[in-house]
């Protein structure tokens, strides 16, 4: 029979499981040999820092304290605008499709049929309103869409970096935590890159983690007054994030989960917890008619022709070809088939096949690599990112160093974490440790449902991010001293650990040697794959943009349709290159030196040829305007991308 204690240590123990796979991926997942040391000795280095400045840290006083985070946060922000304004990206994927549908929608445009994307996602429809909504406020004042989606970017960042320092404030006994926090939070790109540069539904998900942690470890301490506005503010916080981010609807199991932890341990009157906990779950059953509504109300007609099974994200989770990762093969595959019942049918059919095949071992080792997958941020610079606008070596050099300190970073954190739960004997007499608890389920909720059920990637680990910080200020700080029994149920869990790295083969998943480096792109576009309109370039038009060079190319593309006959140039006063066909690409395969170029495209035919372009209403795509026949387009740019490969 399973003891109270053990029924109470079970879930930190599935977490630290986790966190163990977070530094061991972070460290040695596609990794070389060199990239490992230097994460390895730059762990060192920091955690003998850390332990020499320690006691130095604590000892600030508190009006010290104040003084360095305003100036800190001061400077962050004055960071983040010189960078939004210096180096834009090119936002490409998802976020460009809703951001390009957001702002048909502030305009009162509700025509759905400019591709399938949202037919085959109808998920990303409550997203799509509500940043129209924001567009349509800021465009009263005469803002574009990049100047509105920046500043979006950038308060909801630095609302959740104070929300994370200002909880931490409250709860943590030592100053060193919060200096250590605050660094990582504003000296890593976390304040400055994806969350930053890319609008999303992660970073709203993320705020609304931390809101929803905020108001329940206020909730015990309010009057009824107070308790009436955090009720509500919960209901609204949970609502919008479960709208934004589905993926949430595992806090609803975790919600009733927690609640029978509290029955058992006859807690659930006197933490005062149920009246939140069931505003919660309200809260998220509400939101399935709410997304209906918000359908009803941007006249959006579900086709389910186009539209994905759940049993797709299910077979893709357990596809060993792309490590459970997001398969486009597959998802072709699926399209081509009539309906999305004739999907469903096919879908389960090989899902019992594929866990027929792997069997328990296989099983295992499926898991092992996608919980690798969703804990790893050495791609974070590149999430939903094609490229800078502009980029040269010292840039590049930059993005190395940037890489390196967000790997560290989290790896600490991890390592933490970890470490609070190895000691952590939770007392749920504690108000702070009760919520600890819960943080725990919610993570590890969010965790599996990537690991054992739906498809991968590195992006959706991080939403656990505010959670590990609220355990560092909840749950309380012991010297660690550990007994023989768990240095051997630690020295097991490595082994264990270890045997699965082997087993996983991850040196078979290392990156390509080959690096290549981008100059300059714009990627930005609704895609052919979603039937994405063209454009029609009439007999002998002609259609030109300007593109800019920091650095030598040797790769330059330009999308285009197959069945085109264009011609293209790239020239400038001292240089020539005739655009070639290679595939669906058009470009040159050649050296290109920096500077100025004026990209030339033109339909010799007497017939109308299709032309791929990505065209907004109010969001400059490129550096310079696109023109067709002299007309100038501010808000419309060729597909392109210039790369430097060492080869």
């Amino acid at each position: 029979m399973i003891t109270k204690f053990n029924q109470l240590n079970f879930w930190p123990k599935v977490l630290i499981g986790y966190l163990t796979i977070a530094v061991l991926s972070n460290c040695f997942f596609k990794n070389s040999l060199s990239q490992s040391l230097i994460l390895l000795i730059g762990l060192t280095w920091l955690i003998a820092l850390f332990k020499f400045f320690q006691p130095a840290l604590d000892k600030i006083s508190q009006k010290h304290l104040n003084c360095l985070l305003i100036i800190s946060l001061f400077l962050t922000v004055i960071l983040q605008s010189w960078i939004l304004i210096r180096f834009p990206v090119s936002v490409y994927h998802d976020p460009y499709r809703v951001l390009t549908a957001a702002e048909r929608l502030a305009t009162g445009d509700h025509n759905w049929q400019q591709s399938t994307y949202f037919e085959r996602y109808p998920n990303n429809i409550p997203l799509t309103f509500l940043l129209s909504l924001w567009f349509k406020l800021t465009f009263k004042f005469h803002l574009t869409t990049n100047f509105s989606l920046g500043f979006l970017n950038l308060v909801c960042l630095d609302t959740l970096i104070i929300s994370i320092i200002l909880m931490l404030k409250k709860l943590a006994a030592r100053n060193s935590l919060i200096i250590a926090s605050l660094t990582f939070l504003i000296f890593t790109p976390f304040a400055y890159s994806y969350y930053l540069q890319i609008f999303y539904s992660d970073l709203p998900a993320m705020l609304g983690l931390m809101i929803i942690f905020q108001i329940l470890l206020s909730w015990k301490k309010t009057h009824i007054a107070q308790k009436l506005w955090l009720a509500l503010s919960l209901f609204i916080t949970v609502l919008i994030s479960q709208l934004i981010k589905p993926s949430l609807i595992v806090i609803l199991p975790a919600t009733l989960l927690y609640i029978l932890i509290l029955k058992q341990q006859k807690l659930l009157k006197n933490s005062r917890l149920l009246t939140p906990l069931i505003i919660i779950t309200l809260a998220i059953c509400m939101s399935f008619p709410t997304a209906k509504i918000i359908e009803q109300a941007v006249a959006f007609q579900p086709e389910t022709k186009s539209e994905l099974p759940v049993e797709s994200w299910i077979l893709m989770g357990l596809n060993q070809h792309s490590h459970g990762t997001y398969d486009a093969a597959l998802i072709a595959q699926e399209i081509k088939m009539p309906t999305k019942a004739a999907r469903q049918k096919k879908d389960l059919k090989q899902i019992k096949a594929q866990i027929h095949r792997l069997k328990m071992v296989g099983l295992f080792k499926q898991w092992f690599i996608k919980a690798s997958i969703l804990l790893n941020v050495r791609s974070f610079l590149a999430w939903y990112n094609g490229g800078l606008r502009s980029a040269n070596a010292n840039i590049w050099n930059w993005q190395k160093l940037a890489t390196v300190s967000y790997q560290l970073a989290n790896i600490l954190l991890a390592a933490v974490v970890f470490l609070r739960l190895l000691s952590w004997q939770p007392q749920l007499d504690s108000a702070n440790e009760r919520i600890a608890l819960f943080a725990v389920i919610v993570a590890l909720g969010l965790l599996s449902f990537n690991t054992f059920l739906w498809e991968t990637e590195a992006r959706y680990g991080q939403i656990t991010l505010p959670l590990n910080f609220l355990l560092l200020g909840t749950i309380p700080f012991k010297k660690a001293k550990f007994s023989k029994i768990q240095i051997k149920k630690a020295l097991l869990t490595s082994i264990i650990i270890l045997l699965g790295i082997s087993g996983s083969n991850w040196s078979k998943l290392k990156s390509s040697n080959t690096a290549s480096q981008i100059v300059t792109a714009q990627r930005s576009q609704l895609s052919s794959q979603y039937n994405s309109p063209t454009y029609d370039l009439k007999a002998n038009d002609c259609i030109k943009q300007r593109i800019s060079f920091t650095h030598q190319v040797n790769l330059f593309w330009l999308e285009m349709p197959k069945t085109s006959n264009i011609i293209g140039w790239l020239m400038n006063d001292n240089h020539h290159y005739s655009l070639i066909r290679q595939g669906k690409h058009f470009g040159v395969n050649k050296i290109i030196a920096p500077g100025n170029y004026l990209l030339i495209l033109k339909n010799p035919t007497n017939k109308i040829q299709k032309i791929d372009l990505a065209r907004n209403i109010n969001y400059q795509l490129a550096a310079y305007p696109l023109q067709i026949n002299q007309k100038t387009d501010h808000y419309a740019s060729l597909i392109y991308q210039a790369l430097y490969v060492s080869r």
